[in-house]
Order: C-alpha cells, then sequence, then structure tokens
C-alpha cells in the first residue's frame, strides 16, 4: 500500500500516535504512584497499631510485675 498523504498530515498521525501511548504510559504511572502510597500509608497505619498494642501490653506487664 502506498501512502499518498502529505508530510505535513503524517507527521500529525506519528505524534498523535505518540501522544497516545504516552498518555497510556503516563496514566499507568499515575495509577502505580497511587497504589505505593496507598500500600506506604497502609503499612504506616498497621505499624503505628502494632506500636500502641505493644506498648498497652508492656503497661500491663509492669502493672502485672509491680503487684
Amino acid at each position: 500500500m502506498i501512502n499518498l498523504l502529505p508530510t505535513e498530515t503524517k507527521q500529525t498521525y506519528r505524534y498523535a500516535r505518540r501522544n497516545h501511548i504516552l498518555l497510556r504510559w503516563t496514566i499507568a504511572c499515575v495509577f502505580s504512584l497511587l497504589g505505593g502510597a496507598l500500600l506506604a500509608t497502609g503499612g504506616y497505619l498497621y505499624l503505628n497499631q502494632s506500636i500502641t498494642n505493644t506498648n498497652k501490653q508492656i503497661a500491663l506487664t509492669n502493672k502485672h510485675l509491680q503487684e
């Protein structure tokens, strides 16, 4: 098949394809960053809760030892 389109139109199509691919990659990167942020936030909350529970257990153990 012979491409008889003008050079300007061919360049426009080429850049449109590139923009479409870049848009897909941008969306994928945004979703991966959001997923990483969600994972980091979940990990922080889990660790914070674990520290709180451990401190409560230490306080309870100290109370029992003092008795």
